[in-house]
């Protein structure tokens, strides 16, 4: 049986649960989405993480409580197996809810065309308040995903890395309305050279951009990266919240010290991922 840990941390008001694997998982997720309707006070984050078990039926009960909550402020569902379906269901119902503020659907590589526009629709028409952070971290997001993403640009912090953005998509990521961004995760996206004149501009229309991270794209420069760092130096020392030195050179810091190839951050293969399907595919067929 897979490991089953259910953290509620009071100094945190966080809960957690990884591995859902089985029956007393799905009891125990029935427990949170009761916390959720009830509108737990104790209760602001809540994170779903490994399982390749929680159902359609249940994302769309998470997603109807969540709507009507006003407390969670962080939702983190992270290596969920989740596909266009669960998304559309998950944001048919929760584009109502306006405490939310951070997002991490990270790991999750199957989204894909139809999961990118669900998440772009739902975003569009949540309204104000904007969100404070947006993760979609090893999802496999490509340059013709990007074009589906314009209110995800929408939020202060932005992580897109590991994915497979490389030079297109960081070009028409650049091209998007990005007036309220602060930080942009473009960890491992094999970007090279030619993407910098783009993140220049991008920084220089967006004077809140203080800090993209760069790691892991060895086909980046140091000329180049001394360029596009001194524009976010300008933009911070201009802007409301100056940082110090040290802070404001931290992309250009991580950039030489992690010099890894794209390849050798892919954490599952095709292989888990059909048989996540599977699996997925029998629970679904038994609600």
């Amino acid at each position: 049986m897979e490991n089953i840990a259910i953290r509620t941390a009071s100094i945190n008001s966080t809960t957690e649960l990884d591995h859902l694997h089985d029956a007393p998982a799905e009891a125990q997720l029935r427990d949170i989405i009761a916390r959720i309707e009830s509108n737990d006070e104790t209760l602001t984050e809540v994170s779903i993480a490994g399982t390749f078990m929680i159902s359609v039926k249940n994302i769309e009960q998470l997603g109807a409580k969540l709507s009507k909550n006003n407390i969670v402020h962080t939702l983190r569902l992270t290596d969920c197996n989740f596909d266009s379906e669960y998304l559309w269901a998950f944001f048919l119902e929760l584009s109502e809810n306006k405490t939310i503020k951070n997002l991490d659907f990270s790991e999750n590589p199957d989204l894909g065309t139809h999961g990118m526009r669900a998440l772009e629709e739902r975003l569009s028409k949540r309204g104000s308040p904007c969100l404070n952070s947006l993760a979609l971290r090893e999802c496999e997001i490509t340059p013709s995903h990007i074009g589906k993403l314009h209110h995800c640009m929408q939020v202060k912090h932005l992580d897109l890395g590991l994915n497979l953005l490389s030079d297109p998509g960081v070009e028409v990521l650049a091209g998007s309305k990005s007036g309220l961004l602060e930080s942009l995760n473009l960890d491992c996206n094999d970007i090279s050279d030619a993407s910098i004149h783009a993140l220049i501009t991008l920084a220089e229309k967006t004077p809140s951009l203080i800090k993209i991270s760069l790691r892991g794209n060895p086909g980046i420069s140091h000329a180049q990266m001394a360029e596009l760092t001194a524009v976010l130096e300008r933009n911070s020392a201009s802007g409301p919240r100056k940082r110090a030195r040290s802070d404001q050179t931290d992309y250009n810091l991580e950039h030489k010290l992690f010099k890894f190839g794209l390849n050798n951050v892919r954490a599952r293969s095709a292989t888990e991922r059909q048989q996540a399907h599977i699996r997925r595919e029998e629970l679904n067929d038994n609600t």
